[in-house]
């Protein structure tokens, strides 16, 4: 009983030690908290924009699914529409495979009719069958709008553990990421400007006879896509200015600790390249992945794919695969801090006296701490490689 107490009592402590830390780093200058709360707020009002964005290609992509319904057309029976240079293609099979017979459903070059109001459609088939390739790519923007949405709370994450870890490479990526996010935003609404030029090409070639299925949808996407842009953009000029405040404050940490020299410097250059690489490759990777999964399961390409089974278990094992590869890497900085011991690299007597090896000082920077049992690596309030030797390693040298 009093064993359960003490381990209760302990984990208590514990928790608050956590939190502890986690406020002094937070508030541990006036830099620190106001990029804090920037994250969070940005985080929040870029998931509430995407959110509306994502349910506003949610209605566009019902409505034209349910017109497509309305007047049997299907992917099975007409086959796989798809854009090409602007002209609607419309292929029995995919592109390129035998037995594709693509043809040119409708020119881009022939919209020059004018678009009249009407409430239906003088051949509903005709119609539907030009704005097949348009369903399909309002469902790859609703895929796109939940990875957007995930990427923003990946990019608070990737904040917060800058915070914590008082991480350059996070610092580094996170602001990347943002600068990506800010790009991707502005694409999406040439993006969109785009499409509704080719919508309405569609529409005035005469496929559907001057009827618009879409009506006023278009103006609510497009104030959806100028809100996240704009929210975009100055999330990314504050966060500049506030990363490279703690850019100055991290940067003076980390070279007290992996030292000056020239080759030091080009090894902090590659490793920190590394890291930034790594943290976003890590997410795109699954995120396409996770993509591609859900549009060769639920896409117009499904009937069509031949070999569904194997494309879906490459993709399987893509995902499965990476998160290996990604723990892995972090590994790394534990192994050759160790094996630098091992070596004889450090010396015991150095290391009790808390003389640090640069090289695996500068590996622990970008990849965090290591686990109890193998090196303790706080000293003060920054993480390092003062490598002391985990208790076992002690006491055999002691005895010895």
């Amino acid at each position: 009983m009093n064993n359960q107490k003490n381990r209760a009592w302990a984990k208590h402590l514990l928790f608050i030690s956590r939190v502890k830390l986690i406020y002094a780093r937070i508030t541990l200058t006036r830099y620190t908290t106001l990029y804090f709360f920037l994250a969070l707020l940005s985080c929040f009002t870029l998931v509430v924009l995407q959110s509306s964005t994502f349910a506003s290609n949610t209605e566009g992509a019902s409505a034209v699914a349910a017109f497509l319904s309305e007047s049997n057309v299907t992917t099975k029976d007409f086959g796989l529409s798809f854009l090409e240079d602007g002209n609607v293609m419309l292929c029995q099979n995919i592109p390129g495979q035998l037995g594709a017979d693509c043809i040119t459903l409708v020119e881009r070059a022939h919209a020059h009719m004018h678009v009249r109001d009407i409430a239906l459609p003088q051949d509903p088939q005709k119609c539907a069958v030009s704005l097949m390739w348009f369903a399909d790519v309002l469902n790859d923007a609703r895929r796109e709008d939940l990875v957007i949405l995930a990427y923003q709370i990946w990019l608070f994450s990737l904040s917060v553990v800058t915070l914590l870890n008082e991480s350059l490479p996070h610092l580094f990526a996170g602001l990347a990421a943002r600068a990506l996010a800010t790009g991707w935003a502005g694409f999406r609404v040439q993006g969109d400007k785009n499409l509704y030029s080719v919508y309405q090409n569609v529409i005035q070639a005469g496929a559907c006879g001057g009827y618009d299925p879409m009506g006023t949808w278009w103006n609510g996407d497009a104030q959806h896509g100028i809100a996240g842009l704009v929210s975009n953009v100055l999330t990314l000029v504050m966060m500049a200015a506030l990363s490279y405040k703690l850019y100055k404050v991290y940067a003076n940490q980390t070279f007290s600790r992996v030292g000056t020299s020239a080759e030091i410097h080009r090894i902090y250059k590659l490793v920190l390249l590394l890291s930034v690489s790594l943290q976003l490759a890590g997410f795109f990777t699954l995120a396409q992945t996770a993509l591609w999964i859900d549009k060769i399961s639920f896409g117009p390409i499904r009937p069509l794919a031949q070999h569904f089974p194997l494309y879906l278990a490459g993709f399987i094992l893509t995902v499965f695969l990476e998160m290996p590869w990604l723990i892995l890497v972090r590994s790394l900085a534990y192994n050759l801090c160790i094996a630098r011991l091992s070596l004889g690299c450090i010396g015991v007597d150095q290391c009790a006296a808390g003389v640090e090896d640069p090289i695996c000082a500068l590996f622990l920077d970008f990849f965090g701490p290591l686990r109890p049992g193998h090196l303790t690596v706080y000293q003060s309030s920054s993480v390092n490689c003062n490598c002391l030797l985990s208790d076992k390693n002690r006491t055999n040298n002691t005895s010895a």
